[in-house]
């Protein structure tokens, strides 16, 4: 069954979490379904395209559509069986991008839509989010946790642009300890009021192993792995049509 499957990536936003994501589908692939052999492990197909930066700023939208639907083309020309975008960000232009999924027969997988289904699972009421300004700003998560019952808190606008800076230089690699300790510092004060936090960045989980923090937070890279390892190993291809 797996063998006509083919996962296919929308990564580059940015580079960093675009290899945190692949690693983590093949550890958990070994831990999770025990692929033990080389054609075992899923079968992947990578499109790490340099996105015009809109962590910030929705200007450069327009340009990165280009982008975002080159990246797809590609992938759908290359087998794809299935489609996901690596950004939380980009995910303001998800639904163009299932839109293209669903007219070439492709499932397409949300990030949004898994994680915020993990968090229900999990039966977190309350869950805090920290993000790109540009995600923190939209109603993407907003619309997705309410849907599952949970309760959204953000922090204060402030945050925002210091969050903005945390990410462009997980981009950079090289997150000043200034940085660092404001990372913790947000982390911490969502933490108090919230039975989890979603690291709505994809550099996000990347900056967090790296810290080994002890707080609750929900993996947006791994909840997505996941997802995709189920759709690969478990999920019978009878409809490609429609969004996980």
């Amino acid at each position: 069954m797996q063998k006509h499957k083919c996962i296919g990536i929308i990564g580059g936003v940015g580079p960093q979490a675009t290899g945190y994501l692949y690693r983590t589908l093949i550890d958990l692939a070994q831990e999770q379904y025990g692929a033990p052999e080389n054609h075992l492990f899923p079968r992947v197909l990578i499109v790490s395209e340099p996105v015009l930066d809109f962590i910030s700023s929705k200007e450069n939208v327009p340009v990165a559509r280009k982008q975002i639907f080159s990246a797809t083309d590609q992938l759908l020309d290359g087998g794809a069986t299935c489609i996901a975008i690596v950004s939380n960000t980009v995910h303001l232009l998800a639904s163009e991008v299932e839109a293209v999924c669903e007219k070439a027969g492709v499932q397409f997988v949300s990030m949004l839509n898994v994680v915020a289904e993990t968090c229900a699972t999990r039966g977190f009421s309350t869950v805090g989010l920290l993000g790109s300004p540009v995600t923190l700003q939209s109603d993407l998560y907003d619309l997705a946790v309410a849907k599952q019952g949970v309760q959204l808190f953000k922090p204060s606008a402030k945050a925002y642009a210091q969050l903005g800076c945390i990410i462009k230089e997980v981009i950079a690699g090289n997150v000043s300890a200034k940085n660092k300790k404001t990372f913790l510092c947000l982390l911490s004060e969502l933490s108090k009021d919230t039975d989890a936090v979603i690291l709505g960045c994809t550099e996000l989980p990347v900056l967090n192993a790296q810290l080994k923090t002890k707080y609750m937070v929900v993996d947006t890279s791994k909840v997505l792995a996941i997802a995709l390892l189920e759709y690969y190993y478990i999920t019978t291809e009878t409809n490609h049509e429609g969004n996980i």
